[in-house]
């Protein structure tokens, strides 16, 4: 049997990860150590990057997209 589908709403999702992130100690007062990449500017002056790991030679390179505003 398949688990039934859970729909959230936006702000649902960023609740549930906003707790995650401020109750799990491992990911309290982290540095990301990342090379930029992709990193484009928009005519109302925001910053639009990815940021990506830094170690070469995995199967699959991680990769987090950012905004800077």
């Amino acid at each position: 049997m398949f688990a039934p589908v859970r729909i959230l709403q936006v702000g649902e999702l960023n609740s549930l990860i906003r707790a995650d992130l401020e109750e799990d100690p491992d990911l309290q007062d982290v540095y990301v150590e990342a090379e930029i990449g992709n990193c484009t500017k928009s005519a109302a002056g925001h910053r639009y990057l990815t940021l990506k790991d830094a170690r070469s030679g995995q199967a699959e390179q991680a990769v987090i997209k950012a905004v800077l505003f």
